[in-house]
């Protein structure tokens, strides 16, 4: 199946959570090539965002996982997708240089490039507090930890031989690196994050930007441009970056239906994730605190159910609305739409578990029908 390239230049991929069991996640992939998806991306997580510690069994075929932060390791995940992927792009969406070294984390995006047919996609971001601090590995300066991590990343995928570099956080002395790309290609790397300073590095270094629940229109146009100018100011093509963007879509049989499960307690949660930057907007107050930043900030052990539910139940609804794409195919592919005539090029959705396994006949046609529209 060839990767569809949607109308206006967008091509459409599909995110998922890496835990087990593994059918389910063979079941998302096989619902990303049937649908006609461009790619396939997983996310990089020791623990999830779900506060809590107990899971609850979604099909007895497929089963669920024990506890909501059961996650897979992504790099050997890639490893066993890549044999069944055909023409659909899969990669990671995204890690980070803390728990892994650059280096290692070049050298895994070359040989999952030599198991797969097309370009591996390579999404590097500053990291989240949940995946890092409980851990020992908290990093006072993460993204000028990430930016020494994306120049040497970038050399290992574009340069054999030994590797020189000598910063704050790393230093490479003759430190060989030779192994090269395979059949798929030279592995994208996709900066994710969407702050000024994320704006920058994905201009000086990335192959494509991957800003993560930014759906205005007018917003992303300009961030965007921030983008571009600053590949221009690195002596590098602007058009070269790939415009991306992540954001979660509920799908319905009808507006009024998909907008009523915005309602929904894990949707909401999608809410409370937003940095509370974006709760002003909408003229809230975060109950995180106006210092937060979002998800690189939460913990999913610290809030008992008392102060979660009242938190869920703050979260302004016009905040949802805008970050998720929900409705009908029709309804998502307008939205869809209206980024890409702000820039964007590849809109990827995340979908959940019970998408997959309780609707994944529906969850195929939405998606192929959200392809087809993009189409015309």
């Amino acid at each position: 199946m060839q990767s569809a390239t949607l109308g206006r230049g967008v091509a459409l991929g599909l995110a998922f959570s890496p835990q087990p069991p593994i059918a389910t996640v063979l079941a998302a992939l096989s619902i990303a090539g049937a649908a006609g998806l461009a790619s396939f991306t997983i996310w990089d997580h020791l623990v999830d965002f779900a506060p809590g510690t107990s899971g609850q069994r979604l099909s007895p075929e497929l089963g669920s996982p024990s506890s909501p932060h059961e996650n897979l390791e992504y790099q050997t995940l890639l490893g066993y997708l890549a044999w069944k992927a055909g023409e659909v792009r899969i990669g990671v969406g995204v890690t980070e240089p803390i728990r892994r070294h650059p280096v290692v984390i070049a050298q895994a995006a070359l040989s999952l490039s030599h198991l797969t047919k097309t370009r591996p996609i390579l999404g590097v971001g500053a990291g989240e507090k949940a995946n890092t601090v409980p851990y020992g590995l908290a990093d006072i300066r993460p993204v000028a930890r990430l930016e020494e991590a994306l120049e040497i990343i970038r050399s290992c995928l574009h340069t054999a031989g030994p590797q020189d570099f000598h910063g704050n956080t790393f230093s490479l002395s003759n430190a060989h690196m030779d192994l090269a790309a395979g059949a798929g290609g030279v592995p994208e790397i996709w900066v994710g994050g969407r702050g000024p300073r994320m704006r920058r590095l994905a201009g000086e270094f990335g192959d494509g930007w991957y800003p993560a629940d930014l759906a205005d229109p007018a917003r992303y146009e300009i961030s965007l441009a921030d983008v571009r100018a600053h590949a221009g100011r690195a002596g590098r093509d602007p058009d070269d970056i790939l415009p991306a963007v992540e954001l979660a879509v509920v799908f319905g049989e009808s507006g009024s239906a998909a907008r009523e499960a915005l309602k929904d307690p894990g949707v909401r949660l999608l809410g409370l994730l937003a940095p509370a930057a974006e709760w002003v907007r909408f003229g809230g107050s975060h109950p995180l605190g106006e210092e937060y930043r979002g998800f690189v900030d939460f913990d999913p052990f610290a809030l008992d159910d008392d102060f979660l539910r009242d938190a869920l139940e703050s979260v302004p609804p016009e905040l949802i609305e805008e970050i998720v794409l929900w409705g009908t195919p029709e309804l998502v592919a307008a939205r869809i739409r209206s980024l890409g005539d702000a820039g964007l090029r590849h809109a990827v959705v995340s979908l959940t578990a019970e998408d997959v396994v309780k609707r994944g006949k529906w969850t195929t046609r939405a998606l192929g029908e959200t392809a087809r529209i993009l189409r015309k």
